[in-house]
């Protein structure tokens, strides 16, 4: 096999584990068409390298395992403390959980598990529901970080969905768009959306603010995530910024002004529809800024990140995944419903034409301004339910964490009143 194939298949199984960190190594042998032992020593090279994360070796096993997060919540109960305390216990004593913390509140878990392949996996999880306090286990979402100087893949391809075989353990990944799931979707939602809520109030009475930044092609869903957000947040503590072509005014400052204009006071979030990426994307492609300036603004843009995360103010960057598929689906739909047609424009079936353009440039993007301090979170939104439980628990742990979730007490003069 000569040195470009084997460059070219590197790039493939990198490409594939970013999308989705659950693929298993027969999957992974399948897409590139090699076999599973030269296949599982490549992502072990990976994970090593430090190209990797989140496709972790089995404890105590000389072959890959598979790495999943997962949700867990407690049933509600009159002694949840005990409940807890047993299902605590419990984790302990399973040796595939090797990290478990709570999230917004004391309740509700998130687990990092290993085992040896999916079959295992299902097992562990059919054990895991037998527990009496379980009343929720769900990993249908799967946060993937793109991690520092990864090279993007040598031929950029459309995402793909997320990978059946995790689809048939979880009914929740099998859920399609359609009117008789919503009411469902919503009902799933709930619980995610007074999590956040219970957040963003901590937040605000302890003065710390919030930046998110949604990117994405165009019809990946942003607005759907944001209106959900706006729909469970104080707006009083909110702001929601969608950002277009810069203004005559704006084209005479530095292009990073109108961002920093925008950044949150104390204590209140600010959620960006788009935003400064598209130096380095849309204007990068469309030739609306020369070379210099789009190369210059990695630059800029990690600079200012720093800065604005040095101030103690939490930065999440979440990307969300579509096929060129799901994106022509989403268009035609917007066609037929005049409801949904002014979201429709020529520039968006233009841009269809440098799809590879898009997406060569999006990865290079996420290489150079993927850091630790403001790392890059993709998600597979070619399922919008999907993607916004996906959006909300990342948002839930990235925001939640470390973060003194105790309600204070009433005023003196309401408790004499009411009691």
């Amino acid at each position: 096999m000569t040195a470009a194939k084997l460059d070219r298949i590197d790039r493939q199984l990198l490409d594939a584990l970013q999308q989705d960190a659950r693929l298993t190594t027969a999957e992974l042998s399948e897409r590139v068409s090699l076999s599973p032992s030269p296949c599982a020593r490549r992502v072990r090279r990976f994970e090593q390298e430090g190209l990797i994360e989140g496709y972790r070796a089995c404890l105590n096993k000389d072959k890959l395992g598979l790495g999943v997060t997962i949700f867990v919540q407690v049933r509600l109960s009159q002694h949840r403390d005990a409940l807890v305390d047993q299902f605590e216990q419990a984790v302990r004593d399973m040796p595939e959980v090797i990290n478990c913390h709570t999230v917004s509140g004391a309740f509700d878990y998130l687990l990092q598990v290993v085992t040896a392949d999916l079959k295992g996996f299902e097992q562990w999880v059919r054990r895991l529901q037998k527990l009496p306090m379980i009343q929720t286990v769900d990993s249908s979402f799967a946060i993937r970080t793109v991690k520092e100087n990864c090279p993007p893949a040598a031929v950029a391809a459309p995402c793909t969905t997320l990978n059946q075989a995790a689809a048939a353990v979880f009914p929740l990944n099998g859920h399609k768009d359609n009117k008789m799931n919503k009411q469902k979707n919503k009902e799933e939602l709930k619980p995610l959306q007074k999590q956040l809520a219970l957040i963003h109030q901590a937040m605000g009475r302890q003065g710390q603010s919030a930046v998110i930044v949604l990117e994405g092609a165009d019809a990946a869903g942003k607005g759907g995530i944001i209106r959900r957000l706006a729909w469970c947040l104080d707006p009083r503590w909110l702001s929601v910024w969608p950002i277009a072509a810069p203004d005559a005014r704006e084209r005479e400052q530095h292009w990073l002004q109108r961002f920093w204009q925008r950044l949150p006071s104390q204590g209140r979030w600010a959620v960006f529809d788009r935003s400064w990426y598209g130096r380095v994307l849309v204007e990068r492609v469309e030739g609306f800024a020369d070379d210099a300036a789009w190369r210059r603004a990695y630059r800029e843009i990690n600079e200012f990140e720093r800065t604005i995360t040095a101030e103690h103010m939490r930065l999440v960057k979440i990307w969300l995944d579509v096929s060129a598929d799901t994106q022509l689906g989403r268009f035609e739909a917007r066609y037929r419903d005049p409801a949904k047609q002014w979201k429709l424009t020529p520039e968006d079936l233009r841009n269809r034409t440098k799809w590879q353009d898009y997406q060569q440039a999006r990865d290079e993007m996420l290489e150079r301004t993927h850091s630790d301090m403001a790392p890059w979170h993709r998600i597979d939104a070619n399922s919008k339910h999907r993607a916004r439980m996906s959006c909300f628990r990342l948002l839930i742990e990235e925001l939640g964490r470390d973060l003194d979730l105790s309600i204070p007490a009433p005023a003196e003069e309401i408790k004499a009143f009411f009691e």
